[in-house]
């Protein structure tokens, strides 16, 4: 995703952050042109800093140094080199998963809505293609478990506690 963002939109920076669930926060899982170290230790809690405020709001933010007095957010950005950065929500299933990030240093880079609109579109197929990815290996799993299930108990019933997602474990434990 980011090798795809960084050619198609020309940036030197890039940065993936998914939600933690056990942090509950916002934490880099890949990223390119920014300082290693730093990234390590980055995490973000919704609403907090601009990646934050992204990922509670569900919309996406530009920021460009030229009309920086016409943004609330350019005082959250900590990176005086940069001159302008978009932050987009990432979504699965209609629900907001992660932040892409994109910074530029030139001077005479601006963003605009149509940035968003190319950059949403790429994370929109990626998604997509995880999305179908996780869904073949949650079939092929169910497949494979009804196999096994089916050389002990009908078939109707191996599919009845394949689709329920029951702890097989806990079958037949008397309550």
């Amino acid at each position: 995703l980011i090798d795809v963002v960084s050619r198609e939109v020309g940036v030197p920076s890039v940065s993936v952050m998914m939600y933690d669930n056990e942090s509950c926060s916002l934490k880099v899982v890949a990223q390119r042109g920014l300082d290693p170290d730093l990234v390590k230790s980055l995490e973000i809690k919704p609403g907090e800093k601009i990646s934050g405020r992204v990922f509670s709001s569900e919309r996406p933010i530009i920021m460009n140094r030229d009309s920086r007095e016409e943004n609330p957010y350019f005082s959250l950005m900590k990176r005086d080199e940069l001159s302008a950065a978009i932050s987009i929500p990432i979504a699965i299933r209609g629900q907001v998963v992660g932040v892409l990030n994109l910074s530029e240093t030139k001077d005479d880079i601006r963003f605009s809505e149509a940035d968003i609109e190319m950059v949403s579109i790429i994370i929109d197929q990626a998604m997509m293609a995880l999305e179908n990815v996780r869904s073949m290996k949650e079939r092929e799993e169910n497949s494979r478990v009804m196999a096994l299930l089916e050389q002990y108990v009908s078939p109707e019933v191996s599919s009845l506690l394949v689709e329920t997602q029951q702890n097989l474990l806990n079958v037949g434990d008397v309550q």
